[in-house]
């Protein structure tokens, strides 16, 4: 790489808005930001070697670069949402109050519903049959058709807090430490396993799932293929304390099936790479810019490679841009938590304690 490109680096990250501009006058070359991608690999990779590593994470820094706009709304509601899905051109919100709407993506209300059931968890979406993961330990499924309860099962008694269908099966996983397979043909638990401790999220990664459970130091994987067998995962020891590192959300990448995010209890969350040869996780990127939550179940979103996004106890989503570790944008203004939030083509949607959904819209930097 150009020597020269490096110290325009230096200059524009740093702010030395006048040095950058007299030294490309005075060297007559152009500045050329794309370029440095390969010079903050070999910052942050060592020695640039193009291996799957390098090539995952040259991936993610490939989305394009957002701005956070002016234009945002917030709409009151007489409950508080819990989660969402997107459907449609617009999404599908569970609230405490045991309903279930489906909105627009301007917040206008399209359908609303309400069952005799817990509040829903987590949702996914499948042959227009919307899926959920509820308190008390219910999963089931509703008819997208006309909005009807099809059918429900009971898992242990602690709540269902994530889902994901994986191949032809829901895979749910509960604060009992229960990880439950279940046939999507007919709505029946094919087997479930136990676990000492609390499972604590759930997310898909190459062709399989990742959990991880209360105080612990590894992460359970589980493949489509042989889902009785069990593989640990170490976390790397180097990057997160000992001691029983929290892991509050995962979330799979957008752009690498074999990449996921993780939110931990320690101000931070980290980009892993999933390898089935290796025992240990290859680590990616460390994002930190996050406050220690207190919610339930704080919520990490990664609609575009280069971005995620956080709840955060202090009353704020937060957004960081992944290839700098730098914030994109920080919002508050809520009077209770954010408790879960949806990407709708370059607009973030989000839900509070507060009873209300609200929205922050996003353009392209480059328009």
């Amino acid at each position: 790489m150009d020597p020269l490109q490096v110290v325009f680096q230096f200059l524009k990250e740093e702010g030395y808005e006048t040095a950058f501009n007299s030294l490309v006058e005075e060297s007559g070359k152009e500045y050329n930001p794309r370029l440095l991608r390969e010079h903050f690999l070999r910052q942050n990779l060592g020695e640039f070697m193009i291996n799957k590593q390098t090539a995952a994470f040259r991936g993610i820094l490939e989305g394009k670069k957002l701005r956070m706009s002016s234009n945002s709304n917030n709409l009151s509601l007489d409950a508080s949402p819990v989660c969402m899905i997107k459907y449609g051109q617009g999404f599908i919100a569970s609230f405490n109050d045991q309903s279930i709407k489906y909105f627009s993506r301007n917040l206008d209300i399209i359908n609303s519903v309400k069952f005799s059931c817990p509040t829903s968890l987590s949702f996914q979406i499948h042959n227009d049959l919307l899926f959920f993961g509820g308190m008390g330990g219910i999963i089931g499924k509703i008819s997208l058709v006309d909005f009807t309860l099809q059918a429900t099962l009971q898992l242990k008694v602690q709540s269902v807090i994530s889902i994901r269908i994986l191949g032809d099966f829901l895979i749910a996983v509960s604060q009992s430490g229960t990880l439950a397979r279940i046939r999507l043909s007919d709505f029946e638990f094919e087997s479930t396993y136990d676990h000492q401790m609390p499972i604590t999220s759930l997310c898909l990664v190459s062709n399989g799932v990742i959990y991880s459970c209360q105080n612990d130091n590894v992460f359970h994987y589980r493949s489509n293929e042989n889902f009785n067998d069990l593989k640990y995962l170490y976390m790397n020891p180097n990057e997160l304390d000992f001691g029983g590192v929290g892991i509050r959300d995962l979330r799979e990448c957008p752009c690498d099936s074999c990449v996921f995010a993780a939110l931990t209890d320690k101000h931070r969350a980290v980009i892993y790479r999933f390898s089935p040869e290796r025992k240990e996780l290859e680590i990616l990127a460390n994002i930190t810019h996050f406050l220690s939550d207190g919610l339930t179940q704080p919520q990490i979103i990664w609609p575009h490679g280069r971005y995620v996004f956080v709840t955060s106890d202090e009353m704020k989503i937060v957004g960081v841009d992944i290839s700098s570790n730098s914030v994109l944008c920080k919002k508050d203004g809520w009077k209770k938590s954010p408790r879960c939030m949806i990407w709708l083509e370059n607009r973030l949607i989000i839900g509070a304690f507060d009873k209300s959904l609200s929205y922050i819209d996003f353009e392209d930097e480059n328009d």
